[in-house]
């Protein structure tokens, strides 16, 4: 090749019909996510994967819904006591 081709221009000039083939470009329209923004999870699973590790008790926490509700039956049954 004598002058620089790009592999369309390879492909067109090998391709006999490619005159009536449509052309579609693409066009980058900005104002989407900014570069380099990565979404960071709301809970990181730090927690989780230390419990896992280290855990002398092979079973898994309660949700943290369940521990909700447990905590504040207990405040519920404290109050009442007092």
């Amino acid at each position: 090749m004598a002058r620089t081709e790009t592999a369309r221009d390879d492909l067109a000039g090998a391709l006999p019909e490619s005159d009536s083939l449509p052309r579609r470009d693409l066009v980058v329209i900005s104002g989407g996510a900014a570069p380099g923004f990565r979404p960071i999870p709301a809970r990181p699973l730090s927690g989780f994967l230390a419990q896992l590790i280290v855990s002398v008790e092979p079973t898994l926490r309660p949700s943290r819904l369940e521990r909700t509700r447990s905590a504040a039956a207990r405040y519920a049954e404290a109050a009442r006591r007092a």
